[in-house]
């Protein structure tokens, strides 16, 4: 008698990850652009030269359950900052920009349910929003910070709103006007910020897919992407599951 350990399984089918990219400027600069698509286009007329600053784990989210190599995100952020037309400083220069980053699991104010998600300040008339900090009241143009608020008035039948509502793991990277204001109580200009993010925060872990939310986020920084029409980029990294069938007792022929 021979046992043979069979495949009668099967094989899930695969899907590539999903990573969503937001992405505001400062509306200062929108409207200038709006105004004049010579200056639009040349990129750089606007700041770029850049000095790296903070690359830390938000505190406005929920606290990973691992740690995340921040060294290593800020390592490839400058790689994709450089290869977008920005320049680090050299010795003695002087940076136009400072450029920092926040990750972590949370949830992004959603942009299918609440028009003014992100622009609302501490004291809004929206009672479920009321313990945001100030840092959701900025200058820029539709975008949104990590939080970990979710809205009440969320319809489930719209798919796109549902998806937004979820929590989800965020890389959101700033550009800030440098120098900043003499008066301390001035709050520094913010320039940009982009925002990429993916669902299923529970069996995904940062430390394996900043590379790739840094590389479909990375073409987008000091891009302005309308609230609601975030774009959804395939990473074409296959994601699938096999099932083993159990082993069968096969009976040798004569």
């Amino acid at each position: 008698m021979v046992v043979v350990h069979s495949l009668a399984g099967s094989v899930a089918a695969e899907r590539s990850m999903e990573v969503a990219v937001r992405s505001g400027i400062d509306m200062a600069d929108k409207r200038k652009r709006d105004k004049d698509p010579a200056y639009a286009r040349d990129g750089q007329r606007r700041p770029r030269v850049f000095l790296l600053g903070s690359v830390r784990e938000s505190k406005d989210g929920i606290k990973l359950p691992y740690l995340v190599d921040a060294a290593a995100i800020a390592a490839e952020l400058k790689r994709k900052l450089i290869s977008q037309g920005f320049r680090p400083i050299r010795p003695g220069e002087t940076p136009e920009t400072v450029i920092t980053a926040e990750y972590g699991m949370g949830r992004l104010p959603n942009p299918y349910s609440d028009e003014n998600a992100g622009t609302i300040p501490l004291g809004g008339t929206r009672p479920e929003r009321m313990h945001l900090d100030d840092k959701a009241y900025n200058n820029l143009s539709d975008s949104d910070i990590l939080t970990e608020w979710r809205d009440l008035s969320l319809d489930p039948n719209r798919t796109k709103a549902v998806r937004a509502d979820a929590p989800e793991l965020i890389i959101q990277v700033r550009a800030w006007k440098y120098p900043p204001p003499a008066n301390p109580k001035k709050k520094p200009t913010m320039l940009w910020m982009t925002t990429m993010h993916v669902d299923d925060p529970e069996h995904r872990n940062l430390n394996q897919i900043y590379k790739e939310l840094l590389a479909k986020g990375s073409p987008y920084f000091d891009q302005h992407i309308e609230r609601g029409h975030e774009l959804i980029l395939d990473t074409g990294i296959p994601e699938g599951t096999v099932k083993i069938g159990e082993p069968t007792v096969v009976q040798p022929k004569p």
